[in-house]
Formats: C-alpha cells, sequence, structure tokens
C-alpha cells in the first residue's frame, strides 16, 4: 500500500516517507529512513508483539546502536502524537517488545480527501465560529499580561524533489516559488531549477558542461545567477513567464571564474551586490552591479577586515545586509550591516562551525547553530530562542520567508567501506550507512575498528566489527561537532579528538556513557599513551608537540618542530614541515633520525605499523622497513587511507551519491493554556 492509514486524521505516506496530518496533503510531518522503516514494520505487524531485535534487524548495515531505538520510538511518538502512558498507536510491553495499536487499512487521496470534507465545519456556523475566535483572540492578545511568553509549535513538510542534490535555495518575493541548484544524481554539474510550492511542478535550465549557481529573485519573476565553465564565469538573467515557462537567458556582465568567494544578493530589483575575492591582494571586495549596463563599482568596505566573504544576503524590505565570513574555514563569523553603511556592523555572532547560508528577515536571522540545531537571533533586542524541532539527520542552508523557515536535510553521500588487500587485490565489503557518512576508519584489533558518522544526526564515534558490519555509538555528544582526527586508550575508556575547539578529552562512567573531562584549546591530532595525552599546536613559524598528564593536567613542551606523532611498539614516530625523513623517539631515549623514500612527507601520506612505514602515493602503496632500509611497492591499489589493517590490507571508503531533501518548518502560535 502506498498509503495507510492509522487514525481517522493520520495517514502514513509510504512514497514521500510522512505522515498526512489531518488528511492535509499540505500538512506533513516527515519521517526519516529509521523511523519510517519502524513504523511501517510495526504496522505491518499489527496486534503483533514485536520484540526489540525484530526491529533492531531493521537497521542500516546491520547497524545495532545503543539506546538508538528507544530514540527512535520517542521521536516517532512526539510526530504522531502519541503518549508512552496512553498509547493510541505504540504501546510498550515491558521485557516483551512493542505492540501496534492504531489503524492498519489502505487510503486513497480521494479517501483522504473526503475525510477531510467530512471533517469540515458547515459554512454558517464556521462563519460564525471564525468571528467569534477572533474576536475573543483580539480580547485575549490586548488583555493578556503573557503576550512575551507566548507558546509556539513547528510544523515540518517535506518539499518533493527526491531524484537530485539541492543547494542555493532562494525563494520569490510571494513565497510562490523556489529556485535553487540542483543536480541529477551520478552527473557532475549543477543547474537552474525553479520549482512552484503551489503546483509542484518544476521548470529547469540546464546547459552541458556549465554550473548554474548562486540563483537569487529580484522580484516575483525574475532571477539571477551564475554560469561557471571550465574557461569563464558570467552572470545571467532569466524570468518567469505567465505561461509557466522561463524565458531566454540574457548576459548581465563577466565574473571573477578564479574566486572562491563568489555570492550575490538582491538590493533593488534593478541592481544586486556581489562578493568577489580581488586577485590584487586576496581581499573580499562587494561590488555594486547595475542589471542593465552590467557596470560593476566596489562599495566602500572596513579595511581591517582580511575574512573572505562567501555568503551574501538582503533582507526583504532591502534595509540590512547580512555576510558569512571565515578566516580560518573552521568557524563563521556572522555579520550585520545597515544596507546604507557597509564600513560599521550593527550585530556580530562567532559560530565555532562552517555555516553554508544564513535565513535574513526583517527583524531575525536563523542559522545552524553549534550543537546541529537551529537558532532564531533577533538582532533588535538580541533575543535568542531555538527551534523546537526534531532532526534525526544533518540539517544546513537555512532560507527564511515570512513565519517559515526552509532547510536543506541530509548528505549527498552514502559511504561504504571496504577492506582492500594490496597483495592480492581482493575487496571485502566491511560497512555500509545509506544517507550519512564514515569517515576517519581506526582499527582497534583484528576484529574491531573505530570511525566518525553523523548517522544518528550529529558526529559521533561508532565501534564496528570488522567481520560482520555492525556497528554501535559509542559516544552521544550533544555538540555538532567536526572531528577531524582521533585517538582512544586500548580499553575505549579513554577518546581524544580534534574538534573546532580543539582537542576534546572523554572519560568512560561507570554507566558505561563518555563524559567530557577536559578540553585543550589550539590543540589537533591527539595521541593517548599509558595515561598521557601527547598533541601538536600551531605556531606563527611552526608547530610543536606537547605533552599532557590526564592526572595532573599540566602541559609540557615535548619536541619543538614536531608535527602528527605515532605511537608503534613503544616508540613515537613524527616528521617536521618540509624537511626530509622521518624521527623516532621513546620517553626515555634520544631522537634518532630515518631517510625515507619520498623527499618529504605530508601529514595524509604516511602510516607506521610494526616497524614498516607505509607510504600513500596517488594509487602506489610503499612499504619500507625503517631499520633495514628495504622497500616494497604496490602497484594500482584502491586505498584512500596509509593506515594498514591486519596482513597487508588498507581501507577504501566509496560515497555513492544520494539525494538530499527540501524541509519546509512553519511556525504557529499554541493557543494559550496549551
Amino acid at each position: 500500500m502506498d498509503k495507510i492509514r492509522l487514525s481517522k486524521n493520520i495517514v502514513l505516506d509510504c512514497l514521500s516517507s510522512a505522515l498526512i496530518i489531518d488528511n492535509n496533503a499540505q500538512n506533513i510531518v516527515p519521517l526519516d529512513n529509521l523511523e519510517f522503516q519502524v513504523l511501517k514494520y510495526l504496522v505491518e505487524h499489527k496486534e503483533v508483539v514485536v520484540t526489540k531485535d525484530e526491529l533492531l534487524a531493521l537497521w542500516p548495515s546491520r547497524v545495532v546502536m545503543d539506546h538508538s531505538l528507544a530514540r527512535v520510538m520517542s521521536i516517532l511518538r512526539k510526530k504522531l502524537g502519541d503518549s508512552s502512558k496512553n498509547p493510541t498507536f505504540i504501546k510498550t510491553l515491558n521485557r516483551q517488545g512493542y505492540l501496534y495499536i492504531g489503524l492498519n487499512s489502505a487510503a486513497t487521496d480521494t479517501q483522504i480527501a473526503s475525510e477531510k470534507i467530512k471533517r469540515s465545519i458547515p459554512i454558517l456556523p464556521l462563519i460564525f465560529a471564525v468571528s467569534l475566535l477572533l474576536l475573543l483572540s483580539t480580547i485575549w492578545y490586548f488583555s493578556s499580561d503573557s503576550r512575551p511568553n507566548e507558546q509556539f509549535i513547528y510544523q515540518t513538510e517535506i518539499i518533493v524533489d527526491p531524484d537530485t542534490q539541492k543547494q542555493d535555495l532562494s525563494i520569490n518575493q510571494s513565497g510562490s516559488h523556489l529556485a535553487y541548484s540542483a543536480r541529477t544524481l551520478g552527473q557532475e554539474y549543477w543547474f537552474l531549477r525553479v520549482k512552484s510550492l503551489r503546483t509542484n511542478s518544476v521548470i529547469d535550465h540546464k546547459i552541458d558542461d556549465v554550473n548554474t549557481s548562486h540563483p537569487i529573485w529580484l522580484d516575483d519573476n525574475t532571477l539571477v545567477f551564475q554560469h561557471k565553465s571550465e574557461n569563464e564565469c558570467s552572470i545571467k538573467k532569466i524570468s518567469l513567464l505567465p505561461t509557466g515557462q522561463l524565458s531566454d537567458v540574457s548576459n548581465i556582465t563577466s565574473c571573477n571564474r578564479n574566486s572562491a568567494s563568489q555570492t550575490m544578493a538582491a538590493l533593488t530589483n534593478s541592481s544586486v551586490l556581489v562578493a568577489e575575492v580581488s586577485p590584487l591582494n586576496g581581499r573580499s571586495l562587494i561590488h555594486l552591479l547595475d542589471i542593465a549596463s552590467g557596470k560593476k563599482s566596489v562599495i566602500e568596505q572596513s579595511e581591517n577586515d582580511d575574512s573572505e566573504i562567501y555568503f551574501l544576503q538582503t533582507s526583504p524590505d532591502r534595509k540590512h545586509l547580512v555576510t558569512l565570513s571565515t578566516a580560518n574555514w573552521f568557524s563563521t563569523t556572522i555579520k550585520l550591516y545597515d544596507i546604507d553603511d557597509f564600513k560599521n556592523e550593527i550585530w556580530r555572532k562567532e559560530i565555532k562551525n562552517i555555516l553554508y547560508t544564513v535565513a535574513l528577515t526583517n527583524e531575525k536571522l536563523t542559522y545552524i547553530n553549534e550543537y546541529g540545531g537551529v537558532s532564531v537571533s533577533y538582532f533588535n533586542s538580541n533575543q535568542v530562542e531555538s527551534l523546537n524541532a526534531i532532526f534525526t539527520s544533518k540539517v544546513y542552508s537555512p532560507m527564511a520567508h515570512e513565519n517559515n523557515i526552509f532547510l536543506l536535510e541530509g548528505l549527498y553521500a552514502s559511504t561504504n567501506l571496504t577492506l582492500v588487500n594490496f597483495l592480492t587485490n581482493k575487496v571485502k565489503d566491511i560497512s555500509h550507512f545509506n544517507g550519512a557518512n564514515m569517515t576517519l576508519p581506526k582499527q582497534v584489533n583484528n576484529k574491531k575498528f573505530l570511525f566518525v558518522s553523523n548517522q544518528s544526526g550529529k558526529n559521533q564515534l561508532w565501534l564496528a566489527s570488522i567481520d560482520s558490519g555492525e556497528a554501535k555509538q559509542l559516544t552521544v555528544l550533544d555538540r555538532s561537532y567536526n572531528i577531524s582526527s582521533y585517538d582512544v586508550d586500548g580499553l575505549l575508556n579513554r577518546i581524544a579528538m580534534t574538534t573546532q575547539f580543539g582537542v576534546l578529552v572523554l572519560n568512560k562512567e561507570n554507566n558505561g556513557q563518555y563524559k567530557v573531562l577536559t578540553s585543550i584549546p589550539d590543540a589537533q591530532d591527539p595521541v593517548i599513551y599509558e595515561g598521557l595525552l601527547f598533541y601538536t599546536k600551531i605556531r606563527s613559524d611552526g608547530t610543536d608537540i606537547y605533552q599532557y598528564d590526564l592526572l595532573t593536567q599540566v602541559e609540557q613542551l615535548y619536541i619543538k618542530d614536531g608535527y602528527k606523532l605515532v605511537q608503534d611498539a613503544g616508540y613515537f614516530y613524527y616528521i617536521k614541515y618540509f624537511q626530509p625523513g622521518i624521527w623516532r623517539v621513546s620517553i626515555n631515549d634520544k631522537n634518532h633520525f630515518f631517510e625515507t623514500p619520498l623527499e618529504s612527507l605530508t601529514l595524509e601520506q604516511w602510516y607506521i605499523k610494526d616497524g614498516d612505514l607505509y607510504l600513500l602515493n596517488e594509487s602506489q602503496m610503499i612499504k619500507y622497513n625503517l631499520e633495514q632500509q628495504t622497500l616494497q611497492s604496490f602497484e594500482n591499489i584502491q586505498c584512500s587511507e596509509p593506515e594498514v589493517w591486519r596482513t597487508n590490507s588498507c581501507i577504501n571508503i566509496q560515497d555513492a551519491p544520494r539525494a538530499n531533501r527540501i524541509i519546509k518548518i512553519s511556525k504557529k502560535r499554541l493557543p494559550k493554556g496549551k
């Protein structure tokens, strides 16, 4: 069945993995893959007790993660409006499992519409009821002392476009059409797509071998966007015609094809702002572009800001401009300006994440916060609120229109992890996550390995079996961390990871959960060894390796000018920036220098195992014994990491393309007392 009725008011849409609320096809509550699979299985086994093991068997890639089933059940109950104490849909049976007690019958579009009509109020009582409600609401609003504490709810809806990857969302003034860059799965180039939010129809503008990006609406019908090919960059204009088709494209001007930072924002119906990096000094400059003439002029900005502006947006009333910039690509600076003064910011916020976009309205900014959730800042009052909407996948790139927020949800790829024997070229599939990333695989022993994934919504550390691929989530981090490296002790009692905040150290508690022990700013690439923590710190003219006692919390310099410490068989190995060879040291021994087959080593190229140096050089793996200075090379291997697992085996990470989704979140006032 494509649609299953769960109650008089709720229908499960199996094609879009969503709940239809109040028999209204426009009132959609999206379900992620886990939520949909669990609910569908329960519904199909109506009035049959389903065990926990049965449900865990539905998890992708044989994934079995601690507390995940309880989390999914909690989210499902919230989306269904259900209660564990007085269930209408899902009943929990202690030590037995779960029992679905709702309806399970086929539902057609005609029946859904009919049910909606049945529940409608006759017209005269409706007019009376609405008039009375408006009168009472007005009296309550102006007489209530609790208006500042009004409560709101957020309803979510999926904007259906299942076969493309999407970015650069933009909405026209009336809110009738979306424009965005889209890419068909498996294709290389992005094209312009215009989607009607009223009819769900789409119109595309495609040119072979040309990327279309940064569409913005000048008014309700006119779009400006960028064309980028291998040889040129240009800014174009196109219009949405009354017939529902797109006009011919007209050229406005050229743009800097080599500029990594190139974004636009509408200023008036006849002009836009364009941010480009100057080829002379590398500074981000904001230009005023006249649409009719194609002439660009530089707008005066503060000379003290050398960070790169990569996003611009103006408010609907065209009175404010927001910019996103970064100095290091580990954090984002949000700046708000009056449209007439780009030298003096009127509001500013630092986020320890890279944001793709923010959403600016006339009085507030919406952005993805450091916890991976959505925050709204009212810049006139400095009030901040968080959306009480539940996300179980990564969300990003917010866009706002009136009381609606649009978000992109999900990654562009599903990750497959394989073990490759570089002697025989045999490949073993060891783990696969659909719609989630898998990065930084690290072998624990011959049977287990670790990796980082956002399968449960935020980046967490996972433990998996090499033989079966079964995985469970180790950490439950409440904040959205960008994890770039990590290390663990032999018993998995301590974890140290590099994040945008420095090195974060976690300690395993008696209940099996990991708790933050300490955080070390400006540190990276941690190594845990015999109760000590080692890490690298970058200074202006080089790098140093430090030693940190986890018991006394005392830090001291360990190796001056060292970089990337690797521990193997009681020794530490490290390299130095732009210098040949590799150094070996132990806690009680002096440095020993080894020449290597490559003139200099980079962070990603090398790994030490059992005294052998492994070098990954494009599709070639080099095995070099440091003591004996013997060398073996293996050609045409499929290794993405130099780390060697088991005997003569390496890891290959492959990504398969996947469509992300557009989510619409509508803010609605909750009646008083609810």
